[in-house]
């Protein structure tokens, strides 16, 4: 970069994605106004080990820039909005994360984190959270006190469990836990009354909670590719159609590829009428 760009005392918005840039000039930090700044698909693999400003910073995007760690000031910048670190090398995130506590978009999604900071709970403002293609093993026991999440992607990771705490996400409207090794879902998730769009597939779910079927906002759940054997007639209450097959819908449950045999595969594929008349039957008979 020129050295004349530290003239540009009054700018506030710089985007420099798709260039070639490896390091950043140490004047950089003199464009103090800087409120958005855009330096994606760069080779930078490190940031300045001393840069205090810009503070002003809202808006930082540092997708794909090969970054392999964040120096101790980068928490310094506390009136960040969102940060886009997405498709980095970032192994940990700094003890101290948890002091832009004015975030509220969180993308750290193709990166190699194993576990979150603790001061990550302090991050009480979040409201998008993107955490796919890890390697996080558990959610802490304190996730659920990030009560503001809106949307939440934990999608490719190695989670088997959720916290008990997860019940307390109940603004979550989308929530992504498809391929992982899930075994089985909190009784208390039905609780997650706002949530809309649910995906769940390729993990080892054997049965839903009761309370899955109380989840009156649901408008499209994928839980294809588990081992779940059978469903109960509560499912009809959420007023879903249910397919036996994988792949994108606009309203329903996707529930291919179990090893459902009640209702069996062939009578889902006949319909929701089908389906209804299936379960009727089975009372019928349990009544004689």
């Amino acid at each position: 970069m020129p050295t004349s760009f530290k003239k540009l005392r009054n700018l506030d918005y710089l985007d420099l994605k798709g260039n070639q840039l490896v390091e950043l000039p140490l004047w950089f930090p003199q464009l103090q106004r800087l409120t958005e700044l855009h330096l994606g698909d760069n080779p930078l693999k490190e940031l300045p080990a001393e840069w205090l400003e810009p503070r002003n910073l809202r808006w930082l995007d540092l997708n794909n820039t090969q970054l392999r760690g964040l120096p101790i000031w980068f928490v310094q910048l506390q009136n960040l909005a969102t940060l886009k670190l997405e498709g980095n090398q970032l192994k940990e995130l700094p003890k101290q994360f948890g002091y832009l506590q004015n975030l509220n978009i969180l993308d750290i999604r193709n990166n190699q984190l194993k576990e979150l900071p603790a001061s990550f709970k302090r991050l009480k403002k979040l409201r998008y959270l993107y955490l796919g293609n890890n390697q996080l093993k558990e959610l802490p026991v304190w996730f659920g006190q990030l009560q503001q999440l809106r949307y939440l992607g934990v999608n490719n990771n190695q989670l088997k469990e959720l916290p008990a705490s997860f019940w307390q996400l109940q603004k979550l409207k989308e929530l992504w836990l498809n391929e992982n090794q899930l075994k089985e879902l909190p009784k208390s998730f039905g609780q997650l009354q706002k949530l809309e769009e649910l995906r769940l597939e390729n993990n080892q779910l054997k049965e839903l909670p009761a309370s899955f079927w109380q989840l009156e906002n649901l408008q499209k759940a994928y839980i294809d590719s588990n081992e779940i054997s059978k469903l109960p007639k509560e499912m009809l209450d959420l007023n879903l159609e249910i397919f036996w097959k994988d792949g994108y819908i606009r309203e329903g449950i996707t529930i291919a590829n179990n090893p459902l045999t009640s209702p069996p595969p062939e009578v889902i594929q006949q319909g929701q009428q089908a389906i209804f008349d299936y379960f009727e039957q089975l009372e019928s008979q349990a009544i004689n």
